[in-house]
Formats: C-alpha cells, structure tokens, sequence
C-alpha cells in the first residue's frame, strides 16, 4: 500500500511550531530547546518520516530538490545573489536541496528532474518554464512571470507602477520637470524591463511632464553608462531628473558626475533595483528596498508549501512589499 510522504512542513503544521524549528531538529542544528528537540523527534519518527531517502524518493518519483532560474546576463548582480540565498534558507527549511540552473532548456531524459522552481525575472520566452508547466510541476515566478506565456503557480511580483508613481510625484512635486528613465535594453528579455517603462510612461503622462526612456546594457561597463548619462547632460533638453531601473547606475552616475545632490547638474535620482551598500544607505539617492534575500525566502517557502500541500494552493498572485527609502532633499513620499 502507498504511504504519502511526510515533510517537514506538515510536521511543523501538527506540532504548532515553525518549520525552522522542525528541520533544525531533526538536522540536530540551530537554537531548539532539548524538550522542542526531542517532541520534533518523537513526532517525526511516529509519523514515518524519513530524511532524504534515495529510495523513496524514486518510488514517489520525486527528487526533494528544487530549480532555481536565474537570468542569465544578470546573475552576477548582489539582488540575484542576496535572493539565490533567501531561497535556499528557505528550501533548507523544507528539507529540499536547490539545484542552480546554467540555461534555459528543455532537459534530457524526463521533465521530473526536480519537484519544483521558482524563476525570478523570468525570460520572456523560456522553454524551462514552459515545459514545467504543461508537466504540472510546481512553479513560482517572482517579479516577472511572461505575459503572454505559461501561466506559474503563483506570480510574486512588486508593484512597479505604484513606486514609480511615488517617485515622479515625489520629484515633480521636488521641482524636477524633465525627467528620465534608464531601463535595460533586450540583454534583459524579462517582462519586469517592460513593466518598468510602462509605469515610467503612463505617470509621466499624468503628471503632465515628457517622458524620456533610454536604454542600457544589463552587463554595461561603469564608464558607458557615465558616458550615456553626460552625453544627456549636454542636450538643450537634459534630465533634471533620473530613475534608473537597474541596480548599482545611480549610485555610479553620482560619484562620478556628482548627481543627486539639491545644486548638482540633476538633483533627482533614484534606483528601483536599490543596491543595499551604495544606494539604500546612500543621502542624495532615493532608492527601491527590495529586500532579496527575504523576497527569497518567501517565493521558496510558497514553492515548498505548493508540493508539499498541492491540495491547497495559494492565491495565483502576490504583491511583495517594497520601501522606498527617500534622499534627504526630496518632498516626502507618500
């Protein structure tokens, strides 16, 4: 007779206690009191459970790791980083080991080469992502599910329209008249780049100010994108005003041109992919708080709870908190 396996998220629902506290347990690590220890224990063994076993898992056909798709031209940036780590805590917590992906490609020998995967930033036409879904797998998207294309479990994303109305109300209401956006160019092939620019455009339009969009290499070199920002410092039209999509261009723009500062050539700049060492924490730039590696570890614990309880699947869209945090001279956020 079948028995239906036991995870560690259902022990922990049984026992009123996290999963942390249960996989620490059992894995004999973190701060379990020796009472909670041996409770998790005497629980785990009654109910069956068994920790990664090989031969189980062949027979369940079920691997108990996950994928985890990275964007392939921007997995060298610390959000991706920060993230990678959030999911992995997460996963570690479930019991599930996280297997990195290098390409997106159909792979060889079968679609059940993990139980799950979450894709953040999810390339617009990924064949990965695509055959998972029509497979049934289990898949969280964060921050840019393709539209149109596979539909995910669960769709987290950030509500770029919102920041960016926070941002170009804030600096129209500052003095800014001129603003600009810098989104990545298709070297980034990710509905999030579109979503950006969209949002950009549309408050432009409300707030009755242009809307200047240029575009920029995701892997770009520091001295171009100084060059692309100088070379708009010269137009009849400059930018008193830049919102820069990618993370890590505010804050080189600024120290080498000196912008964002109240009597600095643009006195308005700010980051929706804020860097957390050179623009969160920086006085003259306004930034995003995106805060990765909790993004992270909520899209995989979602993906935990997905195959460990596909009966009671979570809503299919989430909206992930963000914070601006705000440069001294702008008006207040709101």
């Amino acid at each position: 007779m079948a028995v239906d396996r036991v995870t560690i998220p259902q022990l922990a629902r049984e026992l009123g206690v996290s999963v942390g506290t249960v996989s620490s347990a059992l894995n004999g690590t973190g701060r379990v009191a020796p009472a909670t220890r041996q409770l998790v224990l005497d629980h785990a063994a009654a109910r069956g459970y068994r920790k990664n076993s090989a031969a189980r898992s062949l027979k369940l056909g079920a691997t108990q790791a996950i994928e985890l798709h990275l964007p392939r031209n921007a997995r060298h940036l610390s959000f991706y980083v920060d993230f990678a780590f959030g999911v992995v805590d997460a996963a570690d917590a479930a019991g599930l080991d996280v297997l990195l992906t290098t390409a997106d490609r159909p792979r060889s020998g079968g679609v059940l080469t993990a139980d799950g995967a979450v894709f953040i930033d999810c390339e617009e036409h990924s064949e990965r992502l695509r055959e998972l879904v029509a497979a049934g797998v289990p898949v969280v998207a964060a921050d840019g599910a393709p539209v149109p294309g596979p539909k995910p479990n669960l769709s987290i994303e950030i509500d770029y329209d919102d920041v960016m109305g926070q941002l170009l109300r804030s600096a129209v209401s500052s003095g800014a008249r001129r603003p600009m956006l810098v989104a990545p160019d298709l070297s980034l092939a990710s509905s999030w780049r579109d979503r950006i620019t969209a949002a950009f455009t549309r408050w432009c339009d409300t707030l009755g100010v242009p809307a200047h969009v240029r575009r920029f290499p995701v892997n770009g070199p520091d001295t171009d994108i100084v060059a692309l920002a100088r070379t708009e410092l010269e137009r009849p039209d400059a930018p008193d005003a830049m919102i820069f999509a990618g993370q890590r261009l505010a804050a080189v723009c600024s120290s080498a041109l000196q912008l964002g500062f109240s009597d600095s050539a643009v006195p308005w700049i700010a980051s929706c992919a804020g860097d957390p060492l050179s623009e969160v924490a920086a006085p003259q730039i306004s930034a995003l708080d995106t805060q990765p590696h909790e993004f992270g570890r909520r899209s995989g614990a979602a993906l935990a709870t997905l195959i460990s309880s596909p009966e009671s699947p979570p809503p299919a869209f989430e909206v992930w908190p963000t914070r601006i945090v705000w440069a001294e001279h702008w008006a207040l956020g709101d």
